[in-house]
Parts: C-alpha cells; sequence; structure tokens
C-alpha cells in the first residue's frame, strides 16, 4: 500500500515539506485507543501516543483522518499537518465549543432512514456543516423499500428542494439499490465520510460498499425509529472502491459550527431574495415590505423553507460569538503558557 491509497495527495505533500522535521514520516489517524492512535504509514499499520506537546492547552491535537507527523524509534505524534478541511459541530455540552468529527473529508454523506426518521430541517443542518467545511455533500434516502413509489418520489422531491444541485439517491440494504450510483460519488483516493442519526442506515451501507459484514448494525425501536449506537468510534476504513470512509457514530445532535456565509449557500435563492429586502437588519418575521414574507405569501417560497432559514442564520450568529469568546480563551492560556516557559529561562 502507498501512501495515496490513504488518501494522500499534493496538499499534504507541501504541508510535510514545510512542517516535517529531519527523520520524521507521515501517517494517518485511521482511530484512537485511549490515548493512542493507530495510524496508516507506507511502511505499515504502527500505534503511536500524542508527544507532550500535543497534550497542553491550545495544541492542535489531531482526529480520525488527519495526517500526522510521526518521530522515529519509539514512534510517536509530534504535530497535526495543515488540514485541507475539518468537520465540526458545537458541543451542546461543552458551552458550544468545537467538536471535531474527522479531518481532510472530501464528501459527506448524509444518510437518513426513509421511516420516522426522515426529517429535511435534519438534511439542511448537515448540509450547512459541509458547506462550513467546503465538503461536498451527497444525500443517501436509506429504506426506501419501506414507502410505495409515489411516497418515495415525493421524498426525493422534498429532499431536492432542500438541497438544490447536491445529489439525492435512494438506497435499500433490501436489494442494494443505488449503492454502485453511491459509490460513484466518490473518487479514488478522497475520503468521505458517512454522518446521520443512529439507526438511519450507515453502517449498514458501509457494510454493502466493502461487500462484507464487518461492523455491527442494530435494528430501531418501532415507536420513533430510534436506534442504538453501534458505531462507538471515528473510525477510517479503506474500501475496495480505491476510496476511504470515515464511520462515525450517530448524532441525534447537529449543532452548527459555522457562519452565516455557510447557511446561505444552502438556503441560495432564499438568501438571494433576501438582498431585496428593504431593511438591511431585517428578521424576515415581522417587517412590513419584507420580500421573504411576500414571497412565501405568492407561494414562491415554501414556510418552512423559511423557517429552516432563520432559525440557522439565528444559531450561527449565536455560535460566532460564542466562537470569539473560545478563541479569547484559547489566545489567553497561549500566552499564559509563553509566559511561563520565559519566566523559567530567565
Amino acid at each position: 500500500m502507498t501512501l495515496e491509497s490513504f488518501g494522500w495527495n499534493p496538499h499534504f505533500a507541501r504541508a510535510f515539506a514545510a512542517q516535517a522535521e529531519q527523520g520524521e514520516r507521515a501517517g494517518r489517524v485511521v482511530c484512537f485507543h485511549g490515548a493512542e492512535c493507530t495510524l496508516w504509514t507506507a511502511e505499515g499499520e504502527v500505534h503511536a501516543p500524542l508527544a507532550g506537546t500535543l497534550r497542553k492547552e491550545g495544541a492542535i491535537t489531531p482526529v480520525t483522518g488527519d495526517w500526522v507527523l510521526i518521530r522515529e524509534g519509539a514512534p510517536s505524534i509530534r504535530g497535526v499537518l495543515k488540514r485541507k478541511t475539518l468537520l465540526a459541530r458545537a458541543d451542546s455540552f461543552q458551552g458550544g465549543k468545537p467538536q471535531p468529527l474527522a479531518a481532510n473529508i472530501d464528501t459527506l454523506l448524509i444518510v437518513t432512514g426513509l421511516d420516522g426518521d426522515f426529517s429535511v430541517r435534519r438534511i439542511e443542518r448537515f448540509l450547512v456543516l459541509a458547506a462550513s467545511s467546503g465538503i461536498d455533500p451527497v444525500i443517501v434516502l436509506s429504506k426506501a423499500d419501506l414507502l410505495a413509489p409515489d411516497e418515495l418520489a415525493a421524498a426525493i422531491a422534498e429532499a431536492r428542494e432542500a438541497a438544490p444541485g447536491v445529489p439525492v439517491i435512494p438506497w435499500s440494504a433490501m436489494d442494494g439499490r443505488d449503492a454502485g450510483v453511491i459509490a460513484g460519488c466518490v473518487m479514488a483516493g478522497q475520503t468521505a465520510a458517512v454522518a446521520g442519526s443512529s439507526g438511519a442506515g450507515k453502517s449498514t451501507l458501509i457494510n454493502r460498499l466493502l461487500g462484507e459484514e464487518l461492523l455491527a448494525t442494530a435494528g430501531v425501536r418501532e415507536s420513533d425509529s430510534r436506534g442504538r449506537h453501534t458505531t462507538t468510534r471515528r473510525e477510517l476504513i479503506a474500501l475496495p472502491q480505491g476510496w476511504i470512509v470515515a464511520d462515525l457514530p450517530g448524532l441525534r445532535a447537529v449543532g452548527l459550527w459555522s457562519t452565516g456565509e455557510a447557511v446561505s449557500a444552502v438556503f441560495g435563492e432564499v438568501a438571494e431574495a433576501a438582498r431585496t429586502c428593504r431593511y438591511r437588519d431585517c428578521t424576515h418575521t415581522v417587517e412590513p415590505g419584507c420580500a421573504l414574507r411576500e414571497a412565501v405569501e405568492s407561494g414562491e417560497l415554501g414556510a418552512a423553507r423559511l423557517a429552516g432559514f432563520g432559525k440557522l442564520r439565528r444559531e450561527t450568529e449565536s455560535v460566532q460569538q460564542a466562537k470569539q469568546r473560545w478563541e479569547k480563551t484559547i489566545a489567553k492560556a497561549i500566552r499564559a503558557r509563553t509566559k511561563q516557559g520565559f519566566d523559567l529561562k530567565r
């Protein structure tokens, strides 16, 4: 195996040339086992802990999918190569701080079941998550066998309305419908992440792409179509199609660590119409002459679409304020550590 088969490309080659010290080599983080990482390298799979410098507050610590610098001898991870993308959400349990999910992802496969799991609003949140990281989204509507043809066509149309220009692929584990189409959305040498709620069919999809039952799967509750977490850690898996897939645990909460630009990218037609509003700071709720409200009244824009845009825009504004506070805290910690080091030298 070569580094290219693990996703190595000119971006990481340039980063390695700029960041590496003599005697270091590159490896990709497959998964974590406590304080130790499993890595793919040109010499094979190795296990290495984080160096002490990466354990300090403010340090950029690796996540699944990262390319890292490995010290020779007793291998340890010395640093993280410049990332191409970072898939992250806001962690509601940590005051809205960013929670990295995976790094260097090219395509986000958004899997949603066509049962009680189906939610256009959740799909929109995943789309904003992808847009904020520069990741190409693909919507996979799993359990397509559960719906009659007319119901399936309606669900596909609803998903396409929420995601103009984004591939929407119905898929069924029962007959393998369109699994090849899904595989064709990712090029050889690229990395895709599979995201969705528990029980949506993520692990089953990966098993079908692998051609073997590598990952555990479980059913869902009939009452609400919720599933149990069968994936408990983030892990890279090499597929026979020549690309890498990042298996992520089910995400019931998709907190956004994004900008207003990402929301505008997902709601392109809404954002474009908003530019014609009479007020620059229009909330699109009660203002007279609001272009978006008039579009809803005329039937040109769906009310749910406008509501989704407003909710996510307000959330990202709040997140940006939290992000600024978090960045100030990190900068303060770095300054304190630098000053402490300077005092010790004196």
